[in-house]
């Protein structure tokens, strides 16, 4: 047998009925708040890694890509890990007299 289908609106009232969203809860009502939580700053978020800052593109031969991803396949890391790496140690070596 085919049945009407019943208004949306209707349904979601009816599983609504006794919710209060956006009411007061009994636990902790606005006024028993205290000064301290009432005026506490948000948390934020923490600063994520310095290289993520700045992004940088590199181009390299199609060759060339695949056998990097093969060596850090092997050392287990990806390509940019990889990458990222050979840049400090070039670093270093400049920092060195």
């Amino acid at each position: 047998m085919v049945t009407k289908r019943r208004n949306l609106n209707e349904a979601i009232n009816r599983g609504m009925e006794g919710r209060s969203i956006g009411a007061p809860s009994d636990k902790q009502a606005p006024e028993t708040l205290s000064k301290k939580s009432a005026n506490a700053a948000p948390k934020t978020q923490r600063k994520a890694k310095g290289y993520k800052s700045n992004i940088v593109s590199i181009r390299f031969d199609s060759g060339d890509y695949e056998r990097l991803k093969e060596i850090a396949q092997e050392q287990g890391t990806n390509g940019a890990a990889l990458i990222r790496k050979a840049v400090k140690d070039i670093i270093k070596a400049a920092e060195k007299p």
